[in-house]
């Protein structure tokens, strides 16, 4: 990771904690986490990499369900990722 992407990192990182973890704000975290998981490298950052995951799967999880199960079926994918 260079060094601008740290830094962007971090930066996504402090708003994700800013935003608390209220239902409402799940949304604009899901954002946020989508975002910051872009710029870890699982082989490089395994348990950030892993986090992230989690953090994602858990903002889709509390967001309303899109046509289909759509969101639902996303955060099961991070939660699995985040598993393995």
């Amino acid at each position: 990771m260079n060094d601008k992407d740290a830094g962007t990192l971090e930066e996504l990182r402090k708003q994700i904690r800013e935003l608390g973890t209220s239902a409402a704000a799940a949304p604009q975290r899901a954002a946020l986490c989508g975002q910051a998981v872009k710029l870890v490298s699982r082989g490089d950052q395994p348990e950030l990499w892993a986090k992230l995951h989690f953090a994602l799967g858990l903002c889709l999880a509390l967001m309303p369900a899109g046509e289909s199960g759509q969101t639902l079926e996303e955060a099961i994918y991070h939660f699995e990722q985040a598993l393995e």
